[in-house]
């Protein structure tokens, strides 16, 4: 087992939404298309959304940045602005929580399987 780590101070940002339950299918296409270009820019170490398993309509996202330079980044990005103009014009039930914490990204260790 290997294991890699890094001494970083990183931005976790957790938002928790309710989704109208017409539109979720739509939400969830549009938060599939939105995860490949957000988990590809510069300073994403993970973005990740879940479905709570008590209420299909309530979904909380949870996006680990190497720093609020690039959450700042990502939020101001054309693809995120289009998402969330879509997010508050038609599918949330109510306003959305969002969270932020500085954690110690030393604690964080990738491990990989040996053969």
């Amino acid at each position: 087992m290997q294991a890699q780590t890094s001494s970083n101070k990183h931005l976790l940002t957790v938002a928790k939404l309710t989704i109208k339950p017409d539109e979720r299918e739509a939400f969830i296409s549009a938060s599939n298309l939105l995860s490949e270009p957000s988990r590809t820019e510069e300073g994403c170490v993970s973005w990740e959304y879940f479905q709570d398993t008590t209420d299909p309509n309530t979904f909380v996202f949870i996006e680990e940045w190497t720093g609020k330079e690039a959450f700042d980044f990502h939020f101001h990005t054309e693809h995120f602005q289009k998402y969330l103009t879509l997010l508050r014009a038609r599918w949330l039930t109510k306003p959305f929580s969002v969270r932020q914490y500085t954690i110690d990204a030393t604690e964080v260790a990738t491990v990989t399987p040996t053969a």
